[in-house]
């Protein structure tokens, strides 16, 4: 199996490679990192990393944990995360993202959106088949291979799933639900501490504690996280950066740019480049 990140030379600066493949819902990321740190943040699809190369330190949902060679990562949709190289050698990984929809067909009477067992997992043959759909889409031609490998990935990767009943995901407190829905609505202005207190009845200290402690995030950079994910789909149907921006209640361009960069590891233009190249 060759190494999707290529040699270990030359990684003096980030290098991130995104590639958008529509016909099966899927990014792709080659990356290689020796000193870039990954800003708390979340994704509003599921994220499947493979380290190639050197170790991922990272916190998920408040906990620390390490991905090492042959290792997968996986992060559900809102899962709050950090990432940065946990040595002196370059992490080198292949990350897929893909929504929720993935899953469908795949176990009718499981949940839509699976959760799992752990952050970090130790399946070689889950390893395998993640590397080759990374491959297939780089290279393959026939829309139903890509499709398949697609399907064997989700198949080997549910296996990891946690049960519906198995009673590890504990419901959100009704106030935070209320916050969320808040911000969300509000998405695009400036929403204080204060108002968003008021409105769901807390003390903005009390609101401040309790929401960071339900989703890993303040309100500030949860809203964040919200305006990033509507950039980047306003970036997949080719709004220009800067009109994107202004839409998502960016300060300026450099602002936004430099939020996105600090989430994603690349640019908005760059991330847009790869939906241009369909």
């Amino acid at each position: 199996m060759t190494d999707p990140t290529g040699p270990e030379q030359d990684v003096a600066a980030p290098r991130f490679r995104l590639k958008a493949h529509a016909d099966v819902g899927v990014e792709v990321l080659h990356a290689s990192l020796r000193d870039h740190h990954f800003d708390p943040h979340f994704h509003e699809t599921y994220l499947v990393g493979f380290t190639c190369g050197g170790v991922e330190r990272f916190s998920q949902s408040g906990r620390p944990d390490v991905s090492l060679p042959g290792q997968v990562r996986v992060a559900e949709p809102g899962a709050v995360h950090t990432g940065e190289p946990g040595d002196d050698q370059p992490w080198r990984y292949v990350a897929l993202y893909f929504g929720a929809e993935a899953f469908a067909d795949l176990r009718p009477e499981a949940p839509a959106a699976p959760v799992f067992e752990k952050a970090v997992l130790d399946d070689p043959q889950l390893f395998r088949i993640g590397l080759d759909l990374a491959d297939a889409l780089a290279h393959a031609l026939d829309p139903a291979e890509r499709e398949e490998r697609l399907a064997l990935l989700l198949m080997r990767l549910s296996r990891h799933q946690v049960g519906a009943d198995a009673g590890e995901v504990r419901p959100e407190p009704e106030k935070i639900r209320l916050a969320r829905q808040y911000i969300r609505a509000h998405m695009a202005t400036v929403v204080r501490l204060e108002e968003l207190a008021a409105a769901v009845g807390f003390s903005k200290f009390h609101l401040l504690r309790t929401f960071k402690a339900a989703t890993g995030l303040t309100p500030w950079r949860y809203q964040v996280q919200l305006r990033l994910a509507s950039a980047r789909a306003l970036l997949r149907d080719g709004v220009p950066a800067s009109q994107v921006a202004v839409i998502c209640g960016f300060f300026d361009q450099s602002h936004f740019t430099r939020l996105f960069r600090a989430s994603f590891g690349i640019t908005p233009a760059a991330f847009q480049a790869a939906y241009k190249r369909l």
